[in-house]
């Protein structure tokens, strides 16, 4: 990576972790800066292309207005060479893609608490946003649901905004992608490379989304196409056949049992207007804002659940009669007091709360021996020092005795002999009795440290808490398996449309070619090579498939998942298939069995981990009160290893 500096200063930037790689390059973090990251350029001539008007737009940057709605370029990146490789921008941290909002799946996991008004009040805000881009003489362009990110305020901001159209000196620098299934009718079949959009093209993509964030991410368009119909989504888009009107005889039909008969008159006759052909003016981005707005302070709560608001002006509350067909969750997390679904037993939360009670063994190290090779010897008093040589010289001064008769005896060279057999003996002795001494002394120590050794193993074992930790989080992920969320109870409900319906869906994912796949970060060499691996339509897409593919990157991988997965979501959105109510039953009676199941293994496991809590902690007593035994013993012992080193030299301890 070349040295990297700030334009306006001259600074040298860092590049960092990464976050993120697209078609035109990839997104670091900053060290030192957690507000920013920096967008570094594949190709770097698409960077000097882009100078103007993204040095246009680092100007917009200053603006509190304008920064509140999009993630604007803060500074100039550039190399050693004084050339352009990319630009900072503020940090969206935990902000999500706008299609988190509407897709259920998603939503909930996301934002479990967001309710219809939150969706309305996203909507509204995505229409301020390019009502505020239209006002500063720009135009969106790519406007899409993965370029858009939003909080769990419903606070809305576009990211790469370095697309976005600006005419900057009399010169258009256009936006040159855009996603087909929300890319104005009259600019199918044109080239965008050269193309000088207007604000109104914008405002289709912006009525297809409030669309699918008011409409539980259907698709305006999507929807059961009548008998002898077989078209594509796009082809439906150039034609004009808006699935849900009322005013118009289109070959599509809204999905069965789905109406838009809740929304205020005035917001239906807005994406009548947005979608006719015939239309002279689609409504602007203010004039959704303010039919929104309207909207949003007309709410009413549901008699049944408080998660399910909805426009004031039906007596009916919509969602109930859905999340009974569809057997799922549409809004909220109070999901168990509504019929069809299975109530949480509160016993399980009762048996956890007491699991969450039992005391966790200490984290104590075991303490360490004393260092006992570094004691100073013990001071042995006079009348022992002598008591000991005279016991290790007894058999010296008999000896001695021995030789003193000799000498006085008439055989001197005897004597002579008894001396030197003397000293000889005497030296023997002399040795033996300190090695005896040192040998036993050796021997009790290094039995201390190996019990010492054996207990520290059975700490580790037994007096640690790593067992009740490793336990205790598989007991919690039992518990949440038992937590009958919305999440499960929509992934079990689609596993189920799967098994019925799978036939079904390829047929409709082999309609789309992997050639077509909008993929910006895939170019057509790489999906010409996934042709030629046999990955040829959507319906080829797995991850099994994807896995033995090295030339394809994690990133892309994910891409191309997820576009099946928007394909797969649509083609549910857009059918009439649905559970029978024997298998809603067989999906309810499943999770009550398995609700029972784990239950039970959760009062087991409060049990075990009470016992093994209770172990843990006497074998921690039992293990610190022997190797305070030992320490005892040891430091007793120190003087006398001081004492036998002083005499003899080191000694091995271990």
């Amino acid at each position: 990576m070349p040295v990297s500096r700030l334009a306006s200063s001259g600074k040298e930037i860092e590049l960092g972790r990464l976050v993120g790689r697209g078609g035109e390059g990839s997104v670091y973090r900053v060290p030192g800066n957690d507000n920013i990251v920096a967008k570094i350029y594949a190709d770097k001539d698409d960077c000097e292309s882009q100078r103007v008007k993204v040095a246009h737009f680092s100007g917009m940057s200053d603006s509190e207005e304008l920064r509140e709605i999009a993630a604007w370029p803060i500074d100039w990146i550039q190399d050693e060479s004084g050339d352009c490789i990319g630009f900072t921008m503020d940090y969206l941290r935990g902000w999500q893609p706008l299609f988190s909002s509407y897709q259920i799946r998603t939503r909930m996991r996301r934002f479990p608490q967001a309710n219809f008004a939150f969706l309305v009040r996203a909507a509204r805000n995505l229409a301020a946003s390019v009502h505020r881009i239209h006002v500063s003489g720009l135009v969106v362009g790519d406007l899409n649901e993965s370029n858009t990110l939003i909080d769990g305020r419903a606070m809305v901001k576009l990211i790469d905004t370095d697309s976005i159209q600006a005419k900057i000196d009399g010169r258009v620098y256009p936006c040159g992608v855009a996603k087909t299934e929300l890319l104005a009718p009259e600019l199918h079949n044109s080239s965008l490379d050269n193309f000088e959009r207007r604000p109104e093209h914008d405002l289709f993509p912006l009525a297809v989304l409030i669309f699918q964030i008011l409409v539980l991410g259907r698709h305006p368009f999507a929807g059961r196409q009548r008998e002898g119909i077989d078209q594509s989504l796009e082809v439906g888009i150039q034609k004009g056949d808006y699935a849900f009107s009322e005013v118009r005889d289109t070959p599509v039909d809204p999905p069965p049992g789905l109406d838009i008969s809740w929304l205020p008159p005035k917001v239906r006759d807005m994406f009548e207007r947005a979608f006719d052909p015939r239309s002279k003016a689609r409504p602007s981005a203010e004039d959704w804002y303010e039919v929104l707005k309207v909207l949003e302070g007309d709410m009413a709560t549901c008699r049944h659940s408080s998660a399910h608001k909805h426009w004031s002006g039906i007596d009916e509350c919509p969602w109930c009669p859905l999340e009974s067909k569809w057997n799922v969750t549409l809004y909220g997390a109070d999901f168990g007091s509504r019929a069809g679904s299975v109530v949480v037993d509160d016993d399980l939360h009762a048996v956890w709360d007491r699991i969450e009670t039992i005391s966790i063994p200490n984290t104590v190290a075991l303490p360490d021996l004393p260092e006992i090779a570094q004691t100073e010897a013990r001071k042995t008093p006079l009348f022992k020092k002598l008591g000991g040589l005279l016991y290790r010289s007894r058999y010296f001064l008999i000896l001695l005795a021995a030789h003193a008769a000799a000498l006085t005896s008439s055989e001197p060279v005897l004597g002579t002999v008894v001396l030197s057999s003397l000293i000889v003996l005497s030296s023997l002795i002399w040795f033996s009795g300190v090695t005896t001494e040192r040998r036993a002394l050796t021997t009790e120590v290094q039995g201390l440290m190996s019990e010492y050794a054996g207990l520290a193993n059975n700490w580790r074992l037994r007096g640690g808490q790593g067992d009740f930790v490793r336990y205790k989080s598989e007991v919690e992920m039992l518990k949440d398996r038992a937590l009958i969320t919305p999440q499960k109870l929509e992934d079990l409900r689609l596993m189920q449309l799967r098994r019925s319906y799978g036939s079904h869906l390829k047929i409709f994912l082999r309609k789309y070619t992997i050639m077509a796949a909008d993929i910006s970060s895939a170019g057509a060499e790489l999906k010409r090579r996934l042709v030629q691996a046999g990955i040829r339509t959507a319906a080829d897409i797995t991850p099994q498939s994807l896995a033995g593919k090295s030339f394809v990157r994690p990133e892309i991988s994910a891409q191309l998942l997820e576009w099946r997965d928007r394909l797969e979501a649509q083609y549910w959105a857009s059918t009439h298939h649905a559970l029978t109510s024997e298998q809603q039953k067989e999906i309810a009676d499943h999770v009550k069995r398995e609700h029972v199941e784990i239950y039970k293994k959760l009062q087991t496991a409060e049990k075990e981990l009470k016992s093994l809590s209770e172990d843990t902690i006497q074998s921690q007593e039992n293990i610190q009160g022997r190797v305070a035994e030992l320490s005892a013993r040891l430091k007793l012992l120190g003087p006398d290893i001081a004492a036998c080193e002083k005499t003899s030299g080191p000694i091995r301890l271990s």
